[in-house]
């Protein structure tokens, strides 16, 4: 009986702390999947829009001139703020197209943009194509 009891005993303490070994694994590469995301590239496709409309919903006014960005509604609720914002107004972010780099600022939010998407000021736009062509499929990332 004695016996019986030590292996019930030793059964369930090799459950125990074995949900606990997988557990923690698991944990630490949902945290590194989410660290490479908010560091790794981005593929989407690249719109523009007229900057001089309105405000951004970043609470800037910007000129078509400069180089700025609007992302996706999906980006900006993963970088909220808590309060109607986004930690990502103000980042920079590198576009690339076709061996073309651009700089850019996220100052706005895109509704209407798939996750990855962004809309581009035209003079960003226009750095890595004419707006002719309407929409590109670009690679980007946040710096």
């Amino acid at each position: 009986m004695y016996s019986f009891t030590k292996f019930v005993v030793s059964a369930a303490c090799a459950l125990a702390f074995s949900g606990i070994a997988v557990a923690i694994p698991s944990n630490m590469r949902a945290h590194q999947l989410h660290a490479a995301r908010a560091k790794g590239g981005r593929n989407g496709q690249a719109t523009y829009y007229n900057t001089e409309e309105n405000n951004g919903a970043c609470g800037w006014y910007n000129k078509n001139n400069e180089h700025v960005i609007a992302i996706s509604q999906g980006l900006w609720d993963e970088t909220s703020n808590g309060q109607g914002g986004s930690s990502s107004c103000g980042r920079t972010a590198n576009i690339n197209y076709q061996g073309k780099s651009v700089t850019v600022t996220v100052v706005d939010l895109c509704p209407e943009c798939a996750y990855n998407d962004i809309d581009m000021s035209p003079s960003a736009f226009e750095a890595l194509e004419n707006k002719d062509a309407g929409r590109l499929h670009v690679s980007w990332k946040f710096n």
